[in-house]
C-alpha cells in the first residue's frame, strides 16, 4: 500500500511529575505522519515530534525507543519512570510505544515513581 500523508490533532502536556511543573504543552498539536494501511501513530511517536518542535531533548535507554530516560533536563532517577495518561485514564497495561492516539486525544506524559 502507498503511504498517505495524514494529520491527527492531539493535546499533549509533558510534566516533571504527576502534579509537577509543565515542561511543554501543545494544544491541538497537528502530528503529521505517512500512514501506510491502517497504521496509527503511538504516544511515543507524537512525544518525540513535540519534543523536537519545542526543542526539548529526549533520550532513550537504547535504539528500540521503548524506555525514555530523559526529557528536557529531567532524567529518570532510582525507582522513577516516564509514563502517561490518555484522556484522563492511566493505562499502564500498554506502554507508550504501543498505545495509539486518535484525533482529539488528550495526552499527559509525566515522570512518576514506583513508591
Amino acid at each position: 500500500p502507498e503511504a498517505v500523508k495524514t494529520t491527527v490533532k492531539v493535546t499533549i502536556t509533558i510534566k516533571d511529575g504527576p502534579d509537577g511543573e509543565v515542561l511543554a504543552q501543545e494544544r491541538d498539536y497537528p502530528y503529521t505522519y505517512n500512514k501506510v494501511g491502517d497504521e496509527v501513530p503511538t504516544i511515543t511517536e507524537v512525544l518525540v515530534d513535540v519534543c523536537e518542535f519545542d526543542e526539548l531533548a529526549i533520550e532513550f535507554q537504547d535504539d528500540s525507543k521503548q524506555v525514555i530516560t530523559k526529557i528536557g533536563n529531567k532524567s529518570v532517577g532510582k525507582g522513577e519512570f516516564w509514563t502517561y495518561a490518555l484522556n484522563g485514564v492511566n493505562n499502564l497495561d500498554l506502554p507508550m510505544y504501543e498505545q495509539t492516539v486518535a484525533e482529539g486525544d488528550i495526552i499527559v506524559v509525566y515522570l512518576d515513581s514506583i513508591n
